[in-house]
């Protein structure tokens, strides 16, 4: 509903009568009151207890509370009207003019504007998360307000404010280990502020993510190898490693290593790694164990070179060396050479100069 009121300035003008504005001119009320955010309307006179002077012909106004606009309706009378948009006590200068456009004599008095609020402080619920939230996830806590706007946000964990949480929603992504507890949410309007009841939540360890699963390898019968796996997560991790999918007894460290294998190790091999979320089992590397690595009998080729024979595998380097006397002496025939997974041989063109002892190693 609009609020009308009249104001009358001074006594009344005899019509036709004015001349000018003198500063003798009152304003009567000096106050008003409106109602943030309802419409609003007053109408008021301006005129001189000198029966020389009359009615203000035009009227400006400044310092008017956000949302009322002064309105001229015709000479002498002019109208304050609008919505309030802010409550508050604003100092409003209005000003009557000598002509029908503002301009000549003027006579400028202030009017105190009093904008009350009227409505109830906010009510505000939040819907309740899960009680436990897997870590990684999305969590979107939102708060349902009513009553009268505008609000102002801020969430709480326990009694301790979430920084930038200023907003009806508030959104954890990705939601955390530490992100886990008791969450309100303090919603203010003009009228007062309300507090949530309280929401509450756990977050759990996501399952291990096996990110570097174990390699696959081939060596010789004889030689170490070793296994690992790379993991990322929450800790604390346990491991069981697995042999063409069987558990291994006793394999339980985050790498599995052996310092001589035999022909019969060679299997697929897996880990399954555990916390407080779940398990995952990587996948499987692959060990081929060939036959130890050995030296064949050496011949002479067409050329008359003397071929150094064995076998190599695929992806390996190898080194052959030469020396006269089995205890001290050796030395390499030439750079290392590649394996293929088949009969590599190597040249020795001074083989002919004196006898010699081979042999064969592994370079990487």
């Amino acid at each position: 509903m609009a609020m009308v009121l009249r104001w009358a300035f001074g006594a009344a003008a005899v019509a036709g009568s004015f001349h000018g504005v003198s500063a003798a001119s009152t304003v009567t009320p000096s106050k008003a009151t409106a109602t943030n955010g309802v419409p609003f309307t007053q109408f008021f006179l301006v005129n001189d207890p000198n029966p020389e002077y009359g009615n203000a012909r035009s009227y400006t106004a400044t310092g008017l509370p956000p949302g009322l606009t002064i309105i001229q309706t015709g000479l002498s009378k002019g109208i304050v009207n609008g919505t309030p948009t802010k409550a508050g006590t604003f100092n409003a200068t209005i000003t009557g003019w000598q002509n029908v456009a503002p301009g000549g004599n003027s006579s400028p008095h202030k009017v105190v504007f009093t904008v009350v609020s009227t409505g109830s402080p906010p009510t505000v619920s939040v819907a309740p998360p899960p009680p436990t939230v897997v870590e990684g996830t999305v969590l979107t806590l939102t708060a349902t307000t009513s009553s009268n706007g505008p609000f102002t946000y801020q969430w709480l964990k326990g009694d301790i404010e979430v920084a930038k949480a200023t907003n009806s929603v508030l959104t954890f992504n990705p939601v955390a280990i530490t992100d886990g507890g008791s969450y309100t949410v303090r919603v203010a309007n003009d009228f007062g502020t309300t507090f949530s009841s309280a929401v509450v939540f756990s977050v759990t360890p996501a399952a291990p993510t096996i990110s570097a699963p174990p390699p696959s390898l081939a060596i010789h019968a004889g030689e170490p190898f070793l296994l690992t796996v790379g993991v990322s997560g929450t800790g604390p991790f346990t491991y069981q490693w697995l042999s063409n999918s069987v558990v291994m007894p006793g394999a339980t460290a985050s790498a599995y290593s052996v310092p001589s294998a035999p022909k019969s190790f060679a299997a697929s091999y897996s880990v399954k790694v555990t916390n407080a979320g779940g398990s995952t089992t990587s996948s499987a590397g692959v060990v081929l164990v060939a036959d130890p690595l050995a030296l064949s009998p050496a011949q002479i080729d067409g050329s008359g070179d003397f071929v150094i024979r064995f076998l190599g595998l695929t992806n390996r380097l190898y080194s052959v060396e030469a020396s006269t006397n089995l205890a001290t002496g050796w030395n390499p025939l030439g750079s290392p050479v590649s394996g293929h997974g088949s009969a590599a041989s190597v040249l020795d063109p001074t083989a002919g100069s004196s006898a010699k002892f081979y042999r064969v190693k592994t370079a990487n």
